[in-house]
């Protein structure tokens, strides 16, 4: 295991709350409801969001303030661990797609690519500058403003990968961390012989290229602005990571 590729490593200690635990349905189905249901108090009866994912089926710019008036614990759910809530809140935004069109005009089922939900909050909330971020705001969601000094080149990523067994043939799909990280192969097919009743070698995966997810990926670097560096101090930088719909939005001194 390579230590040194930036990855975080975690071991489960025991001792962590299972309580706070949410139902993947239920949290889906509450999204759900968010996206068809939610107006502002100042548009009766109508949804923003449900408009918005009919004119733009690719991604969905979601207020974390209207999610909070919504449900509270889902506007904390996405703060405090938008790695388990952002899947289940662009989950959400497909199946609504999937159900309001359900079949096209030739009677047909409709296929649908991927929702990016991209949050955003009209009120500040959290740490006020990159000098206040602490390690308590590790996986947390967090808004800070700055000044983009670089971007990347646009690249590929894998986001699924699609593994055959070079023994039996047999096929898996492999998910890919999002970000820098990347994908844990298995070790061992899980597929016997049913004559000899072994099972195949070791490490016997090879990656298939053709048959695999990518998506657009972008490096940016986010420096303080002028105003919140300390006098006699060097400006701090952040290195960020965008992909799909966001790639390419911003440029150097945006």
């Amino acid at each position: 295991m390579a230590f040194d590729e930036g990855g975080i490593y975690y071991a489960f200690q025991g001792d962590e709350d299972q309580q706070d635990l949410r139902p993947r349905e239920q949290t889906i189905a509450d999204f759900k409801a968010f996206i068809t249901k939610f107006y502002p108090a100042n548009q009766q009866q109508t949804f923003i969001y449900r408009d918005k994912l009919m004119k733009n089926q690719l991604s969905l710019e979601v207020d974390l303030v209207h999610v909070r008036e919504f449900n509270q614990e889902l506007g904390d759910g996405l703060e405090n661990k938008p790695a388990e809530y952002l899947p289940l809140f662009e989950r959400a935004a497909k199946e609504v797609l999937q159900e309001d069109h359900q079949l096209t005009s030739e009677g047909e089922e409709q296929a649908f690519e991927d929702v990016q939900v991209l949050l955003l909050s009209s009120q500040p909330f959290g740490p006020q500058g990159m000098r206040s971020i602490t390690s308590a705001r590790v996986s947390q969601l967090v808004q800070i403003s700055g000044i983009v000094t670089s971007a990347s080149k646009q690249k590929h990523k894998a986001s699924y990968l699609t593994v055959q067994c070079k023994e039996c043939r047999a096929t898996q799909v492999v998910p890919c961390k999002p970000g820098l990280g990347g994908a844990l192969l298995p070790r061992r097919c899980e597929t016997v012989d049913p004559v000899t009743t072994k099972g195949c070698a070791p490490n016997s995966w090879v990656v298939l290229g053709e048959r695999s997810r990518y998506v657009d990926q972008q490096t940016l670097k986010l420096q303080e602005r002028p105003e919140d560096i300390p006098t006699g101090e060097l400006p701090r930088t952040l290195l960020m990571v965008v992909d799909r719909q966001l790639v390419g939005r911003v440029t150097p001194g945006s």
